[in-house]
């Protein structure tokens, strides 16, 4: 800034043009210095900036230098163990050489053990051929010889069945079986109730003694059956004719013996039929057999029947007791009416060779 001295030797137009001037400069240099002041206080700014940015860079060096020397250890320590790595792979490298050379001697040698056996597996294939060839006409062989004997096992059976049947003499005894029983018909209460003979004025009823029922599987179809009944029994209420027949039950058909009735299937025919006694206190017996001589080759079950042969009312019924008296008060094997009769019926099958 430029400042011009006063002089007491200019007038007074010249003094005020001149200290318009100098104000006028003065008011620049103002401005200027504000501009300065305000530039410095930038510079201030940034001197602190970057003194705290040196700072901070010094810090950071320092811990840089830190950690380069905390590496430069590291590094000295890897150093270390990759010499003694690499001091173990030498060695390994060595041993593994010293493998391989081996191995392969040990390769060269399965090389010639394999030529050898392969040769060899040549020379068995071959064999193994002959063999198989072999074994498919034994195996022919073998099941031409089992039908064979599976054809002289069935003629042998055959032979000795009929064998057996030659040496069983034409009418002996098969088998037997039997039934042998005390039972009575009874109620709840015990006392013997019987079962009801009747007729229905057109016809006949026949009432099954099934606890005489007997089962057989004859030997053989042809084979004859002789069936009897042994039966002890009481038969009481209006005077009535009656009498016995045999049924046979294959299981699904039930059908009455040829001879259990005449040719002319009249039904007021029998087997036997006792002498008829009404008296409640007086038993009877009746002996019941007949052949059936076109026996079956099924379990076949034999069953004996009563029946009226009389043609009383319908309204009226005989009471057939089987195996004890009639009455109220039958025989208590227990200890009851002791007066009262206790009897056995037996049933008997016997098979006749044809």
């Amino acid at each position: 800034m430029t400042v011009v001295p006063y002089s007491d030797n200019a007038n007074s137009s010249t003094d005020s043009a001149q200290v318009a001037s100098n104000t006028t400069a003065i008011a620049a240099n103002a401005t200027t210095i504000g501009q300065h002041t305000s530039g410095i206080a930038v510079l201030d700014l940034l001197r602190y900036n970057n003194t705290q940015a040196i700072q901070a860079n010094a810090a950071a060096i320092v811990t840089n230098t830190t950690d380069i020397a905390n590496n430069a250890n590291d590094i000295t320590s890897v150093g270390a163990t990759l010499a003694a790595m690499n001091t173990a792979t030498t060695a390994s490298i060595a041993t593994n050489t010293a493998n391989i050379a081996t191995n392969a001697s040990a390769i060269s040698s399965n090389a010639s053990d394999i030529a050898t056996h392969t040769a060899a597996l040549s020379q068995q294939q071959i064999t193994n051929s002959l063999f198989n060839s072999s074994f498919l006409q034994n195996a022919n062989d073998i099941a031409t010889n089992t039908t064979a004997i599976a054809s002289n096992a069935t003629n042998l059976s055959n032979a000795v069945v009929a064998i057996q049947a030659s040496l069983i003499e034409s009418g002996t005894v098969a088998q037997v079986k039997y039934v042998q029983t005390r039972d009575r018909y009874l109620d709840s209460g015990g006392n013997h109730v019987g079962l009801a003979l009747t007729n229905s004025g057109s016809g006949v009823d026949d009432v099954h003694v099934d606890k005489l029922d007997v089962t057989i599987t004859p030997k053989a179809a042809e084979n004859k059956i002789i069936v009897e009944f042994v039966v002890n029994f009481n038969v009481i209420g209006e005077t009535a004719d009656y009498g016995f027949i045999v049924k046979r039950f294959d299981g699904t058909t039930r059908t009455t013996l040829a001879q259990s009735q005449d040719n002319t299937t009249d039904y007021f025919t029998v087997i036997a039929t006792p002498l008829h006694n009404s008296d409640a206190n007086k038993s009877s017996n009746a002996v019941v057999k007949i052949v059936d001589e076109n026996s079956l080759s099924v379990a076949t079950t034999y069953e004996l029947y009563a029946r009226v042969t009389d043609s009383f009312s319908s309204s009226a019924t005989s009471i057939f007791y089987l195996n004890g008296p009639a009455g109220e008060h039958p025989y208590d094997a227990g200890g009851g009416n002791s007066s009262r009769e206790g009897m056995l019926s037996v049933a008997t099958l016997t098979e006749i060779r044809a």
